[in-house]
């Protein structure tokens, strides 16, 4: 698989994640296209069914973290790895949000901890980690 070849499905993928999306006033590029079932306190996240790069068949992937994938491909071996360790976090607290800037790739406890957030509607710090966004 050649950089330009990544760079093409790259464009590709995010032409078809804004295509789906809506500005808000707050600054979240809220995905408008599918989702997962909303179950009791179950957060709904915006997926998409598409071929990944070196994989032959379809593959499920939510919209945020493809949303991450085609702006910072040097992770792409990291968010593509069946037993990643980390996380892509909303640091808006907003599922759908697929803006790039409202998202960070954390540890799994960092992502967790920003529940706490906002529970609380108040950042509590995230260590060497970008800090929650209230909007």
């Amino acid at each position: 698989m050649t950089e330009e070849d990544w760079t093409r499905w790259a464009g590709t993928v995010a032409a078809r994640l804004w295509r789906k999306s809506h500005r808000t006033d707050q600054g979240c590029i809220v995905w408008d296209g599918a989702k997962t079932k909303a179950r009791s306190n179950a957060t709904p996240y915006g997926y998409l069914r598409l071929k990944v790069p070196g994989g032959g068949e379809r593959k499920t992937m939510r919209v945020h973290v493809l949303a991450y994938l085609v702006e910072s491909i040097c992770v792409r071996e990291l968010l593509l790895a069946q037993d990643r360790d980390f996380d892509i976090s909303h640091r808006c607290h907003n599922s759908l949000c697929i803006n790039f800037s409202h998202l960070s790739a954390e540890e799994r406890y960092v992502n967790n901890s920003r529940k706490t957030c906002h529970n609380s509607g108040q950042c509590q710090g995230h260590q060497a980690y970008a800090d929650c966004i209230f909007v």
